[in-house]
């Protein structure tokens, strides 16, 4: 699941993950991260509690009716040939 946090204050922050990236948001910056990246990240944790990073879900476009209902293979078009008398 892919989650945004966003940078609130008007100063940079680095943030260190869990794989042990580190990521260095510039201020009202946001940045999109995977879920497996934060959770539960004592620092983490201590940054969304003093209102320094706030994170959201970012939301999966639905599918379309078009995209869901297969599609029939086109069949292929024969271009019938035009008979010259002479």
């Amino acid at each position: 699941m892919k989650l945004r946090m966003k940078n609130l204050t008007r100063r940079p922050v680095s943030v260190l993950c869990n794989s042990g990236r580190s990521y260095h948001l510039p201020p009202k910056y946001e940045y999109e991260i995977s879920a497996n990246e934060i959770e539960g990240n004592p620092y983490i944790n201590k940054l969304l509690g003093r209102k320094v990073v706030e994170i959201t879900r970012l939301s999966e476009p639905e599918k379309t009716e078009k995209e869901t209902v297969a599609k029939k293979p086109k069949a292929a078009r024969v271009d019938k040939a035009k008979k010259t008398t002479k």
